[in-house]
């Protein structure tokens, strides 16, 4: 249904309102809507008009919203073009008032800047009138400030490091001359004044750079700056060096005193000592009141040891400075050398008037007042130069001498204690402390002294060969005291060892041993007691050792062989047995006297010394040299022993010579040793039975065992059997004598 359908169902016109049309549907309804009109069609008419009704409201609406959106959208771009506008003309506003504010900001900078530079000049001229009228600490606060205000202000920097390098605030000065050199590569005044703070820092390296660095910049004044490098080497020890720089600034400016008296003071510490003399003059010539130049001028003339002429110099400089204390004290030096004591000691007093703590005027004082033979006054001089100066080798050496020259030797002796304690080396004081304890009759002490001055100071042999003879007899005197107490040690323990209290005889021998280290006896009587007594064979030994070292120092009645033997026997127990035969070859070749003696100390062996050759045929056994053994068998049985219980040794001989002919297949002939040894063994037990009363008859069951083999060997198979039955029957009776034979002493 379209709209103009819809009006005339509702009887409007095409141009009617929305109004019309509700007020039409109104009046229609009353009269067509089914409750009023019962006629068929009502409700089909009804709801036609509702339709008709429905789209003119419709449309109407339709026409109403697009009519508004048509609005809105309008008043939207209404509202953005306002906004637009209005942002247009915002964004100028802004503008303009930017440009309003930054005029204003410049017009202030511009006034702040003027301002700031007129600030900035003020404090800078304000500060160097400070630095002129020498009001350093305000002139630095002045050039701060400046530089506040002015970070690059160059000037400001450099007079700055000025004030500073005037309160020898010479580190801070570096920092800003650093500065004026970053800002100002080229600055020649800024290098020189950086290079004079390093130097009064005493970093002499740097400053040597900066003074090559100013050379290269400005040739005008370069002997200034080779004067100044040269005074830097010079204080870095580099003496020669220092000297190339002074001639090089002698060559640009020959007139500059100072450059003369440098040259020749590194020259001085070269030793270079006349030409220093020569540069002194030529500053002197320059500079008749250069008072150092005189000064070290007389240094260089001492060390010439032109003495004279040294002191006219330091006459000079006390004229020119008269508190001039190193004049005065150097004066004394050579007031001293020249023995014109009571002259040295007038300098002196004046050094110590003028410097009362001045340790060496009070030393060199109480040399020149000893000179004088004033020891007393001396000796106050050295207390005093102690008391300052305490841990002074010197001091303490020469105040010894003080006291040793008014016999107070005790209190030298301290002093020179004193004098060695803080220099170990001092050989001086080693010998006068021997002279000091010689004087006390110490003479041990004073021999160890002098002997250590001589080790130390070879001179003092030539130098007091009166003293080295005197005590050349006090240590032979010494050496025949500890001599006597050695001996007398030593027959405590001879007579100990008699006794059988061998370990207090071993410690006799070793005090005679200490007291004596020469004394070959005691040795080889420790060697016997540890050899025989305490099986102590290593360190009986060691002892025949040294015995035999000894070369018989000190001995009374030891036979060199005798200690030889002693020493095989000893190797003999150690295994050693090639050594024990070369010690017992030794013995029978020293042995050309007959007589070796035994352990006891004076039992004689006589008739060709048994035991050496017994115990030679043993060691020989244990190495297989059955025929060489056999040999010494035989010479032992040549020379048989003496005496009570020897005996059972010759049968030992026998028995032994026949189990080495054994050995060699020599049956017949061991058969003959073997006889001997069972006769022997019978003789001995024979008295010996007889001595206890006994009424039966010992045998010597080895012989017979051992001869029994022999037989055997033989084929006497009959005899050796009762050779053997022998050996069972005796075991018995042999072990009775052997209980004899040890406690014989105890037996009646």
């Amino acid at each position: 249904m379209t709209r103009d359908e819809a009006l005339r169902i509702l009887g409007l016109e095409s141009n009617a309102t929305l109004a019309d049309a509700k007020k039409a549907y109104r009046d229609l309804v009353k009269v067509i809507h089914p409750d009023k009109d019962p006629s068929p069609g009502a409700k089909q008419r009804f709801i036609l008009v509702q339709d008709a009704y429905e789209v003119i409201t419709n449309q109407q609406m339709r026409d109403q919203s697009s009519s508004a959106e048509k609005a809105r959208q309008e008043r939207e771009r209404e509202e953005r073009e306002r906004q637009k506008r209005e942002a247009r003309e915002q964004k100028e506003r802004k503008r303009r008032e930017k440009e309003r504010v930054e005029r204003e900001r410049q017009e202030k900078a511009r006034k702040e800047q003027k301002d700031r530079e007129a600030h900035t000049i003020g404090y800078f001229e304000r500060g160097v009138e400070n630095y002129e009228l020498e009001q350093y600490v305000d002139a630095i606060k002045d050039f701060d400030a400046a530089i506040g205000l002015k970070p690059d202000f160059v000037d400001a920097y450099y007079w700055r490091a000025g004030a500073k390098n005037e309160l020898k605030q010479y580190g801070a000065a570096i920092q800003d001359y650093d500065d004026v050199i970053r800002l100002d590569p080229d600055n020649d005044d800024a290098y020189y004044w950086r290079a004079e703070a390093k130097y009064g820092l005493g970093r002499y390296g740097a400053a040597v750079q900066d003074y090559t660095e100013l050379i290269r910049l400005d040739s005008y004044n370069a002997d200034t700056y080779y004067y100044w490098r040269g005074r830097a080497k010079y204080e870095l020890k580099q003496y020669s060096a220092s000297i190339e720089d002074f001639d090089a600034a002698i060559g640009l400016d020959f007139g500059a005193d100072d450059y003369y008296y440098w040259r020749g003071s590194a020259k001085y510490r070269l030793k270079q000592f006349p030409s220093a003399v020569q540069d002194y003059d030529e500053a002197i010539r320059l500079n008749s009141d250069y008072v150092d130049a005189y000064y070290w001028r007389g240094r260089a003339k001492y060390e010439l040891k032109q003495y004279s002429a040294a002191i006219q110099d330091y006459d000079e400089a006390i004229k020119l400075k008269p508190d001039n204390v190193f004049a005065f004290y150097y004066r004394g030096w050579a007031n001293y050398n020249l023995k014109q004591y009571t002259a040295a000691i007038q300098d002196y007093d004046e050094v110590i008037r003028l410097k009362s703590d001045y340790a060496d005027a009070y030393y060199w004082r109480g040399k020149s007042t000893y000179e004088l033979k004033q020891h007393d006054a001396a000796i106050q001089d050295y207390d005093e130069a102690i008391k300052l100066k305490p841990g002074y080798a010197v001091f303490h050496y020469y105040r010894g001498w003080a006291h040793h020259s008014v016999n107070q030797h005790a209190t030298a002796i301290q002093d020179y204690d004193e004098a060695i304690r803080l220099k170990p080396d001092y050989a001086d004081a080693y010998y006068w402390r021997g002279r000091s304890k010689l004087e006390l009759n110490l003479y041990a002490d004073s021999l160890e002294d002098f002997a250590k001055a001589i080790r130390l100071n070879q001179n003092h042999v030539a130098d007091y060969p009166q003293i080295l003879d005197y005590l050349n007899q006090v240590k032979e005197e010494l050496k025949e005291e500890a001599r006597f107490e050695a001996h007398r040690h030593y027959e405590r323990g001879w007579e100990n060892s008699l006794a059988g209290q061998y370990a207090a005889a071993v410690a006799d021998y070793d005090e005679a041993i200490r007291l004596y280290p020469g004394y070959a006896d005691a040795y080889r009587e420790r060697g016997e007691v540890k050899l025989f007594r305490l099986n102590l064979y290593a360190d009986a030994l060691a002892d025949f050792n040294e015995a035999i070292e000894c070369e018989g120092e000190g001995t009374d009645h030891a036979d060199p062989a005798y200690v030889y033997y002693c020493r095989g026997r000893a190797l003999h127990q150690l295994g050693k047995f090639d050594a024990a035969i070369d010690d017992y070859d030794e013995t029978l070749n020293l042995a050309n006297d007959g007589d070796v003696y035994d352990y006891y100390g004076y039992h004689e062996i006589h008739d060709g010394y048994f035991d050496v050759y017994y115990n030679r045929a043993e060691a020989k056994f244990i190495l297989g040299r059955f025929a060489d053994a056999i040999a010494d068998y035989d010479e032992a049985i040549a020379h048989p022993p003496h005496g009570f219980g020897y005996e059972r040794d010759m049968e030992n001989v026998y028995y032994k010579r026949g189990v080495a002919k054994f050995r060699l297949r020599q049956f017949a002939d061991a058969i003959v040793d073997y006889n001997e040894a069972i006769r022997r063994n019978e003789d001995y037990y024979r008295g010996l039975l007889e001595h206890m009363k006994l009424r039966f008859k010992p045998e010597n069951s080895d012989a017979y065992y051992n001869r029994g083999r022999a037989r055997y060997k033989l084929g006497h198979y009959a005899d050796a059997v009762k050779d053997f039955n022998k050996t069972i029957r005796v075991e018995l009776v042999s072990r009775i004598a052997y209980v004899y034979r040890t406690f014989r002493k105890e037996l009646p």
